[in-house]
């Protein structure tokens, strides 16, 4: 079944701009489609919108639920000090280096 951006935004607490974006990029299975030059629809199937906010650990390979499926990486604290400090030891330039939670 499929459900306009603006109800799956509804459902999943987003804006449908996120909701058109996720679609774009893969992580909701849907369809856009084109009314006229400038304006589009969204279409999306209500199946993927259970998936939304699951993430993969970097290090275990764990699937989880965030708030925040683009920034979450890891399913634990323990799992990002693991991940960062092999990364460092090992001298890898590419990772990436974040901000010191309380």
């Amino acid at each position: 079944m499929l459900v306009s951006a603006r109800e799956a935004a509804k459902i999943l607490k987003v804006d449908p701009k996120t909701v058109k974006t996720w679609v774009k990029n893969g992580r909701l299975k849907g369809t856009i489609l084109r009314i006229m030059v400038e304006k589009t629809e969204v279409k999306v199937e209500s199946t993927s919108l259970v998936h939304a906010f699951e993430s993969k650990c970097l290090w275990c390979g764990k699937i989880f639920t965030s708030r925040h499926p683009g920034l979450a990486r890891y399913c634990c604290r323990k799992h990002k000090d693991l991940y960062l400090y092999r990364a460092k030891k090992n001298g890898d330039p590419t990772i990436r280096r974040f901000k010191k939670t309380r």
